[in-house]
């Protein structure tokens, strides 16, 4: 009979369950996972730590060995791969930790890459890191919390980029905490031949700031739209048509310009500033002359009662308000104005009276319609419509030859105020008795 004989560890212990090895390093579990001793003396061999056993690299217990360890109240480090159900590990106070942290000198970082500019291209940021260690794997990513691959991170536009990474342990270490390191893509010339324009349209005037919607900034190119896609901040400055800076949005009607700068917070395009003129066009206000004349002896503020403004928007102006602009219609005719009175008999156009100052005229902001080009005062008997009082009053004797004072007193309305008629303008006296009066006796 031949027999083999094998170097046996010089360990305490006899591989029992009874009397296990003991285990002071991690060369003694090589040792037995290295030498083919368990089926030439028993099915399982039992070990036992005296010390905590740190294993540099994951061992496998083979499907035809079997091995018990007893952690005996240390803690074991390393993986130890079971590829049978082979392995029985009784932590009796100890503990099994199968992944082991990683140091510095187990991988290589990521360098960033140097002298990107933009180009309207993605770019990768990096240069990859490395492993040393059999099953782990750099992992990048550019947020911190976010979700982590091999792929190199990329971007197109310029700016500064923080880029995280880690080594993912695989099933034998623990991953590494996130780190970081920041790669910079500087501001190419890409902006050079950026094609955009603004346009700011015309609008009503309404009571309210001229509203930034009714300006539109086009980016005509591909290049243009990269600036886009970095929500720019837009800043407005207004000018009156003198080319004075406002404080704010004009809210009244009149020629405007309008500045907007383009800024990029991200850095990749220069500051861009574009003007435009627009208008603030009055708003269209109706006066109703609701007749087309009157008769003489009408005055103008008897008028004024019965003419009123219409407009769709009654928000924009009171009753007030339009009651007021009714007060200011004049009449006039062969350039003759009529702001109060009586108008003599004729035909007449309309007119606003201007306002002492322009800038603070309420009308400033509207355009004024009437809905008769003119108005008509008709010659007419007085005694047709109206009232006519006669009033006469007898002299008093004094020696000389005396006429009687006579004198007519004309009233449109109840609401009118009396008017005393002039002979020869409104009325003609066609019979009078001439003679002395004398005094009774």
């Amino acid at each position: 009979m031949q027999y083999t004989f094998c170097a046996i560890p010089l360990l305490e212990g006899n591989g029992t369950e009874n009397s296990p090895y003991q285990i002071t390093t991690a060369a003694d579990i090589t040792t037995y996972l290295e030498k083919d001793l368990y089926n030439s003396f028993y099915n399982t061999f039992y070990l036992q730590l005296q010390n905590d056993v740190t294993l540099d690299e994951p061992l496998t217990v083979s499907k035809d060995k079997k091995m018990t360890i007893d952690l005996n109240g240390h803690a074991l480090n390393g993986r130890l791969r079971d590829s049978g159900n082979n392995l029985t590990i009784n932590e009796n106070g100890g503990t099994y930790n199968p992944k082991l942290d990683l140091s510095e000198n187990d991988y290589a970082p990521p360098t960033a890459v140097e002298g990107l500019k933009y180009t309207g291209d993605g770019q990768e940021l990096i240069t990859p890191g490395d492993t040393e260690k059999a099953g782990t794997v750099m992992k990048y990513s550019l947020s911190k919390d976010g979700e982590y691959s091999e792929a190199l991170p990329k971007a197109a536009l310029a700016g500064n980029y923080t880029v995280w990474y880690k080594v993912d342990g695989g099933e034998d270490y623990n991953s590494t905490e996130p780190k970081s390191i920041t790669a910079t893509i500087a501001e190419g010339d890409i902006q050079l031949d950026m094609d955009i324009s603004i346009t700011a349209y015309n609008t009503g005037y309404a009571g309210v700031p001229y509203d930034t919607d009714y300006i539109d900034i086009n980016y005509n190119n591909n290049k243009a739209k990269k600036l886009k896609e970095n929500n720019p901040v837009l800043t407005y400055t207004y000018y009156d048509s003198t080319g004075t800076e406002l404080s704010g949005a004009p809210t009244d009607a009149g020629s405007y310009s309008v500045k907007v700068t383009i800024h990029d917070n991200t850095g990749t395009f220069s500051d861009r500033t574009l003007s435009d003129t627009f208008k603030i066009n009055q708003y269209s206000l109706d006066i109703i002359i609701n007749s087309k004349s009157a008769a003489y002896g009408v005055t103008l503020e008897d008028l004024h009662k019965q003419w009123y403004v219409f407009n769709y928007d009654s928000g924009l102006l009171s009753e007030d308000e339009k009651k007021a602009i009714v007060e200011r219609i004049q009449l006039v005719k062969d350039s003759e104005v009529i702001s109060e009175g009586r108008p003599d008999a004729g035909t007449y156009s309309f007119q606003i009276k201007a306002a002492d100052n322009t800038a603070t005229d309420i009308l400033r902001n509207y355009k004024v319609e009437f809905s008769r080009e003119s108005f008509t005062i008709n010659k007419h008997n007085l005694a047709s419509s109206g009232k006519i009082t006669a009033v006469y009053s007898e002299p008093v004797y004094n020696r000389q030859e005396q006429a009687p004072e006579f004198k007519l007193v004309y009233q449109y309305d109840a609401d009118s105020e009396p008017y005393t008629l002039v002979e020869g303008k409104d009325y003609t006296v066609v019979k009078e008795r001439q003679g002395q009066v004398q005094a009774d006796s």
